[in-house]
């Protein structure tokens, strides 16, 4: 059975007339099993069964919205209703899995000790150059562009030497397979299900905050941070037919940007969590 919904509100939110045709602005909304099964299989060209079998796994791992349950009418016992949240959640699934394996991301952790040893020799040879010669930072800047600046001091250019000749330290690699196990986990947080996840607004922390509030597993939190990232951009590129460059996620909401422009927000999603 099909129903009619109205999709968009008659005026937009700076309060203006929407212009969009009145036909336009009503979305059909898919309720039966059945009805979705073909639905889906209709858009991704993949056989019923297939669909079928795919549908009642992801329901039953948790990555794809359970049904409501609603009254059969003109009869006796319930079925479950299916909005479209669930085609736009097998759309996504189906993206994190290319060639039906599950998407891994890797981060190979900087080596710290390293990287704050160069900083400081630069902040020594910043001072040098000032006291030397006058130059602001604007003017050092400028310089290291042009590959003009004066050689550093003996003292300094022995340090340097000595940080070149450190052994390199073997790259701690971090990894996140986006399986079903950690989809299940974090598809409900990705839907805005969780607002005060750590995971949710972890890009409004600084990563001092994020250190302290994630404890020892700060790179854990930061990888599914990512993993939801891409979460996003699966349903963005699902519910809108676009891939996006960036994702914003701020003040309790995430947004979708391509080339600067905004295209898709999960508080206006068709597969955002009803809270």
């Amino acid at each position: 059975m099909l129903i009619l919904e109205p999709a968009l509100p008659g005026r937009n939110e700076y309060g203006f007339s929407d212009p969009t045709p009145a036909m336009a602005r009503w979305r059909v909304i898919i309720v039966t099993f059945e009805e979705l099964v073909a639905a889906i299989a209709e858009k991704t060209g993949e056989h019923p069964k297939q669909v079928e079998y795919l549908v009642r796994a992801w329901i039953r791992d948790g990555l794809l919205p359970k049904p409501k349950i609603v009254p059969i009418p003109g009869k006796r016992g319930t079925r479950g209703d299916y909005g479209e949240a669930a085609i736009i959640g097998y759309l996504a699934v189906k993206a994190l899995r290319p060639k039906g394996k599950p998407l891994s991301l890797v981060f190979v952790e900087p080596d710290w000790g390293t990287i704050w040893a160069r900083i400081k020799w630069f902040f020594e040879y910043g001072k040098w150059l000032e006291r030397e010669f006058g130059f602001n930072i604007g003017q050092i800047d400028a310089l290291q562009k042009a590959n003009a600046l004066p050689p550093p001091p003996p003292e300094l250019a022995e340090k340097w030497d000595l940080l070149e000749k450190r052994p390199k330290r073997k790259p701690t690699v971090r990894r996140v397979r986006l399986n079903t196990e950690t989809l299940a986990r974090l598809i409900p947080i990705a839907r805005g299900g969780k607002p005060d996840n750590i995971l949710f607004n972890a890009g409004e922390k600084t990563p001092r905050e994020l250190a302290e509030e994630a404890g020892e597993d700060v790179w854990k939190v930061y990888l599914e941070w990512k993993a939801l990232h891409e979460i996003w951009k699966a349903v963005c590129k699902a519910e809108t037919g676009m891939n996006p460059d960036r994702i914003d996620s701020r003040l309790g909401d995430v947004k979708a940007y391509l080339d600067g422009k905004e295209i898709w927000r999960l508080s206006q999603s068709k597969w955002a969590a009803e809270n």
